[in-house]
């Protein structure tokens, strides 16, 4: 059991990872290709709003394709390029998972101290 509730705790930190590169990404209207969470074949894939989503069989990973993030001459010339972005806007993609994980970690750190000191009262 210890080593599901693991699993499941590494999966969703990785995906708190990769939604804050998607999320800063989206708010400074760059391109985002691909958002997948986990690695192999796809098990569902849904496109919507020029971003494909999928899930795939294994859970370890997963990744945030944001468009112009491999230097490719096709998308280049596109506005919403990675590319394309200034240097405060490339800083702020990828690094915005520092500040998921530290909320979230500071969330369930406080519910964890405040439950084993027994801060609520029911």
């Amino acid at each position: 059991m210890t080593i599901i509730f693991a699993f499941l705790i590494f999966s969703f930190l990785i995906f708190i990872h990769e939604f804050g590169h998607f999320l800063a990404s989206k708010c400074l209207k760059t391109g985002v290709d691909e958002f997948s969470i986990g690695f192999g074949p796809k098990i569902v894939q849904k496109k919507f709003k020029g971003t494909m989503y999928s899930l795939r069989w294994l859970p370890l990973g997963g990744y945030c394709a944001i468009e112009g993030e491999e230097e490719t001459e096709e998308k280049k010339d596109s506005a919403s390029s990675y590319q394309n972005k200034k240097p405060w806007q490339k800083i702020i993609i990828l690094s915005i998972f520092l500040f998921f994980f530290q909320f979230f970690y500071s969330y369930f750190y406080l519910i964890y101290i405040c439950n084993s000191c027994n801060v609520f009262i029911n």
